[in-house]
């Protein structure tokens, strides 16, 4: 968004990245961790090093606060605890079901862009697509949530709130 274009980063730039930062093994990473080495060091996209101003946990419990975020920082980052269910779901809305395959975390943790809401619930990327999730499915799945301002110049220029405020 603050770019005002589509990035296109290769999904070799995302597994090097993922790679980088867990030492060369796939054994998944730690969200805070994650956004902490992108402040600090910043990562490899579309040819280009990108880092991040600043970073701040969201209270995921609050739909409020997870759709100001997304409407006035341009989205949320998510880590969900995926029950098993949700891989007949891809493609589909993700909903909430019974038994074993709904159980918390049972295909893993997995963190997911939310991009916008609707009525239904928030709506992801993910694996390169979007996903549409209900409120009820977040409320059950969701564990941590972080808003991110790229660049507090570009941000201040094209953001929705009154910046005036903000620059005195």
């Amino acid at each position: 968004f603050e770019q005002k274009a589509d990035l296109h980063i290769t999904d070799q730039e995302v597994i090097g990245q993922y790679l980088k930062e867990t030492g060369g093994v796939d054994k998944g990473l730690v969200m805070l961790n994650s956004l902490n080495s992108w402040r600090r060091d910043g990562w490899q996209a579309a040819g280009q090093r990108y880092d991040i101003h600043a970073f701040t946990s969201i209270n995921f419990k609050d739909h409020g606060e997870v759709m100001a975020s997304v409407y006035l920082l341009n989205g949320a980052f998510v880590g969900l605890m995926l029950p098993i269910s949700a891989q007949r779901q891809v493609g589909q809305t993700w909903e909430v079901t019974g038994g074993l395959e709904g159980a918390v975390g049972s295909w893993g943790g997995h963190a997911v862009y939310i991009m916008a809401y609707n009525e239904v619930g928030p709506v992801c990327m993910t694996w390169g697509k979007r996903q549409q999730m209900t409120w009820y499915f977040w409320d059950s799945y969701a564990e941590e949530c972080y808003a991110v301002i790229e660049n507090t110049n570009k941000w201040l220029a094209n953001s929705p709130v009154n910046t005036d405020l903000l620059e005195k």
